[in-house]
């Protein structure tokens, strides 16, 4: 089966077992979020880099029990060309991984790495660094925020009154919650379902009505409201989502 990520992105999975699919579900639902934090002076882009990602996974990957082993594929030959003094590559990646409790249970991702620089290393180190990144915050779903970004939750917190910072709760917990909220809108689209999310919708603003904030709760200013919870509040949404 092939997966069609973006323009010139192509993932081909194989699976021998479904058991490993319940242990990516749960990751999926409990890693939190990337943030871009790392800034391209001279092109001018902010980005996270490969550290953030790996500490983000590795904690999860061993609750789990799950082992990703990274290689070249060898079925598809390196493409290396070059124009003036650019490198320009493209090779095929695969990401294998494996379940510890039952070895022979594992998924097989294969997708191109492609890379340029004027030396060759780095052009492969570019590829290797970028590739990883993209398919493995591709695979678990995880959101990535610009903290750069001025609408990024600053309009929110700045009307919280005082007396509630003391009462927010761990950002951890939030996001957790923002990610279960993430996976039932996808589920709510595919049902074509308007019910659930106006349900859920209408227990926030109930929630949020006595928060003295200004407008009400929607699905695109939600994610930021979100850090602004209490905790008997966080707990009541969490509890009202996955019921839905």
């Amino acid at each position: 089966m092939e997966l069609f990520l973006t323009r010139g992105q192509t993932l081909i999975m194989e699976t021998t077992n479904n058991n490993i699919y319940q242990k990516l579900q749960v990751i999926q639902g409990q890693v939190g979020s990337l943030f871009k934090t790392e800034e391209n002076k001279g092109q001018k882009y902010s980005f996270f880099n490969e550290k953030q990602l790996l500490e983000l996974l590795k904690p999860e990957l061993a609750k789990n029990q799950l082992l990703f082993i990274l290689s070249d594929e060898e079925s598809q030959p390196l493409i290396h060309e070059k124009e003036g003094s650019i490198h320009y590559l493209k090779y095929l990646k695969r990401l294998e991984i494996i379940d510890s409790n039952s070895p022979n249970s594992r998924l097989i991702f294969k997708f191109w790495a492609c890379g340029q620089s004027n030396d060759l290393a780095k052009a492969k180190g570019a590829s290797e660094t970028y590739s990883t990144k993209y398919i493995l915050s591709k695979l678990f779903l995880i959101p990535v925020k610009d903290t750069s970004d001025p609408d990024y939750q600053e309009k929110e917190t700045q009307s919280i009154p005082k007396e509630q910072t003391e009462e927010i709760i761990d950002k951890e917990q939030i996001e957790q919650l923002l990610n279960l909220f993430e996976t039932k809108t996808q589920n709510w689209q595919k049902e074509k379902n308007a019910s659930k999310p106006n349900s859920f919708i209408k227990l926030l603003n109930d929630i949020f009505r006595d928060y003295n904030l200004k407008g009400e709760v929607t699905f695109d200013n939600f994610p930021v409201r979100a850090y602004l919870l209490k905790e008997k509040d966080r707990q009541r949404a969490w509890s009202y989502l996955t019921k839905l």
